[in-house]
């Protein structure tokens, strides 16, 4: 499992927080498991939240695929037609899959490799893991 979890927190208006990528180099995420390398000891982070924000945790399988905008459209969207967070979680996960396959979108994963002086085209393919919280009280 990759640890490059992302925390996002969402007061409706913005996104209000995002950890931070943890990796080697690009494309090299700490990992949490024994293996070739010592595992990474995972950074804790604190965030305060409100009534009515909605937390995305994720695996870089999503951020590599959408950009925060597109999370925030489901999000936006979905609340407002009342769906469950467990929806939510799968109509992101679901886009970031698509777009995971496709030679022709425009992902994170472009801008980063462009960045890393690498070339890349379309989705990145990886596994995907979102869950989707609301903050009640």
């Amino acid at each position: 499992m990759d640890y490059k979890n992302e925390i996002y927190a969402k007061n409706w208006e913005k996104q209000v927080y995002k950890s931070l990528i943890y990796q080697h180099g690009f494309n090299q995420p700490y990992q949490l498991q024994w293996g070739i390398s010592i595992p990474y000891r995972p950074k804790v982070d604190k965030v305060a939240v409100l009534p009515g924000d909605i937390i995305v945790l994720c695996t870089n399988g999503l951020l590599d695929n959408m950009f925060p905008a597109e999370i925030e459209d489901i999000i936006e969207k979905g609340t407002l037609e009342g769906v469950s967070t467990e929806q939510l979680a799968s109509s992101i996960a679901t886009m970031a899959f698509f777009n995971s396959i496709e030679e022709n979108v425009n992902s994170p994963f472009v801008d980063a490799a462009r960045l890393a002086g690498q070339k890349h085209i379309g989705g990145k393919r990886d596994d995907i893991t979102v869950i989707v919280g609301h903050v009640l009280a």
